[in-house]
């Protein structure tokens, strides 16, 4: 328990410093990786009113998209202060306050009552949390009968991750906790809930950790806009969604948590 209090502790400490100061835009690699992912979210998003729930919304790099693409109440829960300052900076700026509500709170004890939300996001969040099932569960708690839940992490199956393996070993661990997952695991412990998959996506099968190079993002950049194209048809139509980058899993909920 102590062991797990640090974590989290950790894991804060390293948010509430990361969020401020990170501007994923300026890179041309991240920022495509971003947009390529988000193409995808964005084509599973139910467009409609009612209320959306941003499970680790960090500083909102998907917020904007997200109230593009749903015309409801936006709900962002992150555990780190100073990056949802950030997000309500972003909102003001987009001229959105009047629909985000940003609160914080640990995704592992949502305060909210049992099916509220009519649709669940979870990006890139499930990695970072050691109790990361108990963080599945409270999301399906929370989402409404008929809802849809999509949740996405990295790869382990991707060429990304024996890069990272790679990486830490020779620089060391940036994040206090980052345990990527694959779609198998993941569509495993949501079926253990009774939730019912209908789809599943990937998105980034290239170019990997080699761009982040310069040599690589001068080489890699003018292929960038053919490269989008050709992933969004790979990622979403074909079994190399399963090795990509980042998977992307859609489920709805057919029946009360009771």
């Amino acid at each position: 328990m102590n062991d797990l209090r640090e974590h989290v502790k950790k894991i804060i400490s390293f948010f509430d410093e990361l969020g401020p100061s990170r501007n994923i835009d300026e890179d041309v690699i991240l920022n495509y990786e971003q947009r390529v992912r988000r193409n995808q979210l964005a084509d599973l998003i139910e467009r409609g009113c009612g209320f959306i729930l941003d499970a680790g919304c960090g500083a909102g790099r998907d917020m904007i998209m997200i109230l593009r693409a749903f015309t409801g109440e936006y709900i962002g829960v992150d555990i780190s202060l100073q990056s949802l300052l950030v997000a309500r900076r972003r909102a003001f700026e987009e001229n959105s306050t009047n629909r985000v509500n940003l609160i914080r709170a640990d995704v592992n004890f949502l305060p909210f009552r049992e099916q509220i939300f009519d649709q669940v996001l979870c990006c890139e969040v499930l990695e970072h949390i050691p109790s990361w099932r108990k963080a599945v569960r409270e999301l399906y708690r929370v989402l409404k009968v008929r809802g849809s839940l999509i949740v996405s992490a990295p790869n382990t199956l991707s060429i990304y991750y024996p890069q990272k393996l790679y990486l830490e070993r020779k620089y060391g661990t940036v994040h206090p906790y980052d345990q990527w997952k694959n779609t198998f695991l993941m569509k495993r412990v949501l079926k253990g809930l009774s939730l019912i998959i209908t789809d599943v996506r990937g998105a980034c099968i290239l170019p990997g950790h080699i761009c982040y190079t310069k040599f690589g993002k001068k080489l890699i950049r003018p292929l960038l806009p053919l490269l989008e194209r050709i992933e969004r048809v790979l990622c979403s139509k074909t079994p190399l969604r399963y090795f990509s980058y980042i998977c992307i899993i859609k489920a709805v909920k057919v029946h009360s948590s009771s």
